[in-house]
């Protein structure tokens, strides 16, 4: 962003020789003034070239020298007899696109901030597996219809692309300030308990559901592919051949179903859950952002 902000003008009144003009109600007076050649001025700690003139005990510097030093462009308006100065242009720093870092996910948490803004716990693949990104008014929010949102409209199992960074926390997971966000969809969600899982000729099969006496009913039935990931809570990921019925598990499907015998949801993300831990539950999702609370994203 570039900002050029109109400071002082000073009427010119020719202070800068060794004899000048002091004027006071459009009248001018001689003035005798020293040329102190031994007096050391220096800006932000380092020592400069300008020499000041001292008046009647009033010590004068040179105003180009000193608006230059200082981060100001001087400019005299002879016409009206009139010196301004103007703050020099400043370039902002802005990360580069190509310096963001990405990720491809789900979002499993989202926890409301500040001011509009949220924090949004991302699982999924790219630069990091497991990351939470702070977002703001400040973050583009692009939806698959191509109209915008803001960071209050974000939910748990949106499936989404981020560019964020690149400066992180130190922390695990670690946070950063999403610079854009594109939602892809909303994903349905189940936790439970895996009944079987099977590999078959078009991908593993999961199956859950629930058993009276004796007899399992399915209910929901998720099929793999390609965009299938299967990570733990903390992001790592997890070998098919490991998974075994009785694990539990959230997965993140659909909402549409394929068209065979037995109908199925494509998955798109399958989390391995430990002991009593959810997703997706505002009273029991064990909260990796609280655990850090003087996570800082500049560090």
């Amino acid at each position: 962003m570039r900002t050029k902000t109109k400071v002082v003008y000073l009427t010119l009144i020719g202070l800068l020789g060794a004899a000048t003009a002091a004027g006071a109600s459009g009248l001018s007076a001689k003035v005798t003034g020293i040329l102190r050649g031994d007096m050391k001025v220096t800006v932000d700690g380092q020592a400069v070239s300008m020499q000041p003139v001292v008046i009647n005990g009033q010590v004068y510097l040179p105003a180009r020298a000193e608006a230059e030093a200082l981060g100001y462009t001087l400019n005299y308006d002879g016409a009206n007899r009139s010196i301004s100065m103007d703050k020099q242009e400043e370039e902002t720093t802005v990360a580069a696109p190509e310096s963001y870092l990405h990720q491809t996910g789900v979002i499993v948490n989202v926890a409301e901030a500040s001011s509009g803004s949220c924090k949004v716990e991302v699982l999924g693949k790219g630069d990091n597996s497991w990351v939470v990104l702070n977002v703001d008014k400040d973050t583009a929010i692009l939806n698959s219809d191509g109209t915008t949102s803001v960071a209050t409209d974000l939910q748990a199992g949106m499936s989404i692309t981020a560019e964020y960074g690149p400066v992180m926390t130190r922390s695990y997971p670690g946070q950063s300030h999403a610079a854009s966000i594109t939602v892809s969809g909303q994903t349905l969600f189940r936790e439970d308990v895996i009944h079987s899982v099977e590999h078959t000729a078009d991908g593993w099969v999961v199956k859950f559901g629930a058993t009276k006496d004796g007899t399992f009913t399915p209910e929901l039935t998720v099929t793999s592919g390609k965009e299938t990931s299967v990570l733990t809570r903390e992001g790592q990921p997890v070998n098919w051949e490991d998974i075994q019925a009785g694990d539990k598990a959230g997965v993140y499907y659909g909402p549409g179903y394929t068209g065979s015998q037995t109908p199925a949801s494509p998955l798109y993300y399958m989390v391995l859950l430990s002991g009593e831990e959810t997703l997706n539950s505002t009273a029991q999702t064990a909260d990796p952002i609280k655990a850090f609370p003087d996570a800082d994203p500049a560090k």
